[in-house]
């Protein structure tokens, strides 16, 4: 571990913070990450600096799981740790309305040297993306992080613009427990009827990558399969699919969908497409917040939705999160005894080879009866105001760096 890293309240930065930050973390009662952190067997202090992970079984990706937003190690010993802001971190809260905004101010002591510039950062919270736009183009923030397609191109003109490639991507799922989602019938009508590439041309505008109906996207090169395709569409098959499967008068569906950057657009090319093959959907627009919280209705619960997933390290995560068989974040409540075996060898093996392999043999699975329609993985957008130099944007919006910012107006 860092040896010269303290908290903001002055007290050292020790390996006994990790082990009973972890501790938390293991426990299902208190955090969302047990089932994600479940193969950690123990972990133990060696040294003041030194922590030594013991694990259940092999795991490659590992050090990258280390990674996870979820896993900030706490101060040991913190009480309530969703409103005591104890980090190591490079700027430390002043305020935080979680409705309103966060201001925060460098932090003096920070382990790395030169860092953080700027005195102060002032997170603003709002609610769509034209408003923050708005507040881009008058002057009242410097940096805008997160946009539709079409507004980040009509910044590219007065603004500084940067986009860069990621494995994030929008999926469109139903429920596959319950109601129409039993019948793999159905399923596969929603995804006869999609063009994907239209989709790409229309909502991504070419920026990202063509989707193939999996989470594993050119960025992992090593492990993509840019030989497989996903069918032609073919709305008419699609129409067949459904009489077959006992509605011979198509479907009628809620469509929940986030409403945030280019969701409520794709959500539109999505309903366009689908009607053609006797697929009726009525769009119903969520506050983003709301729709990704407990809420009874969550992104979870609903029959048919859309999901924004942020680009992750590695495909293991997406797999292990989603896709297999009782997972945390498991949507489209999906079971597929064969998926799983290979998600347990791709995240298992030491043999490079035979996990290239394990994540091609997953990625023609999932096109052929996966729960996931994903059209295209988008690029990270960020725009700022010209005079700002320094931010080094990050494929997942939330972990884009300030400590180097500049802002000499």
């Amino acid at each position: 571990l860092v040896e010269n890293a303290t908290f903001h309240d002055g007290s050292d930065f020790t390996a006994n913070d990790v082990v009973w930050t972890f501790g938390r973390l293991r426990d299902p009662e208190q955090s969302s990450a047990a089932d994600f952190f479940s193969n950690i067997e123990e972990v133990e202090a060696a040294d003041t600096h030194v922590v030594v992970f013991h694990l259940s079984s092999t795991a490659p990706d590992f050090l990258y799981n280390l990674t996870d937003n979820r896993s900030a190690i706490l101060k040991a010993d913190t009480e309530d740790p969703a409103s005591t802001f104890n980090g190591t971190g490079p700027f430390k809260i002043v305020e935080f309305n979680s409705e309103d905004r966060a201001i925060l101010e460098r932090n003096p002591d920070y382990w790395m040297a030169d860092a953080p510039v700027v005195e102060q950062l002032e997170f603003i919270y709002f609610g769509e993306a034209n408003t923050s736009v708005n507040a881009l183009r008058e002057g009242s923030i410097d940096v805008v992080l997160r946009m539709p397609t079409r507004v980040f191109q009509s910044l590219q003109s007065d603004f500084k613009t940067v986009d860069i490639a990621t494995n994030g991507y929008n999926l469109v799922r139903l429920r596959h427990d319950r109601g129409l989602g039993t019948d793999p019938r159905v399923w596969q009508a929603f995804k006869l009827a999609t063009d994907r590439q239209r989709i790409f041309d229309i909502i991504g505008s070419g920026y990202g990558a063509l989707g193939k109906d999996n989470p594993i996207g050119p960025l992992y090169s090593d492990y993509y399969d840019d030989t497989l395709q996903v069918p032609e569409r073919d709305p008419n098959a699609a129409r067949q699919l459904l009489e077959a499967a006992g509605y011979p008068d198509g479907i009628d569906l809620d469509l929940h969908v986030p409403n945030s950057g280019d969701r409520p657009d794709l959500a539109t090319a999505f309903r366009s497409f689908w009607r053609d093959a006797g697929i009726r959907v009525d769009i119903r627009l969520r506050d983003e917040g709301i729709y990704y919280s407990d809420v009874e209705d969550n992104w979870l619960e609903v029959d048919l939705g859309l999901t924004g997933w942020g680009s992750r390290p590695t495909p293991q995560q997406y797999l292990d999160l989603q896709l297999k068989t009782g997972a945390l974040w498991n949507e489209a409540h999906y079971s597929d005894a064969e998926l799983d075996a290979l998600i347990d060898l791709a995240g298992s093996s030491l043999d490079q080879d035979e996990r290239v392999q394990a994540y091609k043999d997953i990625q023609a699975l999932l096109i052929e009866r996966g729960p996931i329609i994903v059209p295209y993985f988008f690029p990270q957008f960020a725009a700022m105001n010209q005079n700002v130099d320094g931010v080094l944007v990050h494929p997942f919006a939330g972990r884009t760096d300030f400590r180097f910012a500049t802002n000499p107006s």
